[in-house]
């Protein structure tokens, strides 16, 4: 089943975030979020994590699923090792080994059991991706995941995420439209007047 925000409406005092907003997330693929800042990216992204409730309307589609989620900050225990930070969110089954094997297809070989207080923000960033991609999960939720990256290294990192993401919902938040075609995803531009709050999904 997809993802539906039927006739959703939020504001924050006197600001007026969605009014009547209808979207659909298609299951199963790669969906990226754009649009100008203070449109609501990242309270559509809370939204469907629950950390944000809705004034009215429904989330349909969510029910019985895990959501895991890379925030803008990458929210690690920074006192412990980049590997044990990914071994919080991961099976049991997931043995060191593999996640040796992980670290190093993101360039972080040699760094497993580096303190994440030691890491420059760009080994954090992949630290948090790995988490989130590793960890049993239905639907990803990454908010700017790539920010920070060079263009090189973001390319690997878009490849390595599209492959660990197969058979998932995955809504990304970007600016970046080379983001989008990279990624082959679905687009949702949310730069939208107050009066037309009905976002159409397109295909890249």
């Amino acid at each position: 089943m997809s993802i539906v925000l039927k006739n959703i409406s939020k504001s924050y005092g006197s600001i007026q975030v969605f009014n009547d907003f209808n979207l659909e997330i298609t299951k199963n693929q790669i969906t990226c979020i754009l649009g100008a800042s203070g449109v609501g990216k990242t309270t559509l992204l809370n939204i469907l994590l629950g950390l944000v409730e809705v004034d009215s309307g429904q989330v349909l589609g969510l029910e019985g699923k895990k959501i895991v989620a890379v925030f803008q900050e990458d929210r690690l225990v920074e006192s412990l090792s980049s590997i044990k930070n990914v071994q919080l969110a991961c099976n049991n089954k997931v043995t060191r080994t593999k996640l040796i094997d992980e670290f190093n297809k993101v360039g972080l070989g040699g760094f497993e059991d580096r303190p994440v207080s030691e890491l420059s923000g760009g080994m954090k960033r992949r630290v948090a991706i790995l988490r989130a991609v590793l960890s049993e999960s239905d639907v990803i939720v990454m908010d700017e995941p790539f920010k920070g990256l060079d263009v090189e290294l973001k390319s690997k990192i878009i490849e390595y995420v599209k492959d660990k993401t197969r058979n998932k919902t995955v809504i990304i938040v970007t600016h970046s439209l080379a983001e989008v075609k990279e990624l082959e995803a679905n687009k949702v531009d949310l730069t939208f007047t107050k009066n037309n709050h009905s976002v159409i999904m397109n295909e890249y």
